[in-house]
C-alpha cells in the first residue's frame, strides 16, 4: 500500500518538476523504488480514476 502523503507530495511537486526528477529524488532520499513507482502511477491518474485499496 502506498502512503497517501507520498502521492499528495508528488501531485504538488509535479507542477514544477518532471516525474523522472521526482522519482530520482525520492529514490535518493531512501524511498522504496517500487513504492515510488506506484505512487507516481497513482498520482498521474485523473482524479476520477484513483482508487487506493
Amino acid at each position: 500500500m502506498v502512503d497517501q502523503q507520498l502521492i499528495d507530495w508528488i501531485k504538488n511537486e509535479a507542477q514544477e518538476y518532471t516525474l523522472q526528477q521526482l522519482h530520482d529524488y525520492l529514490i535518493q532520499e531512501g524511498h522504496n523504488p517500487n513504492e515510488v513507482n506506484e505512487a507516481i502511477r497513482i498520482a498521474s491518474q485523473p482524479s476520477s480514476q484513483v482508487s487506493i485499496c
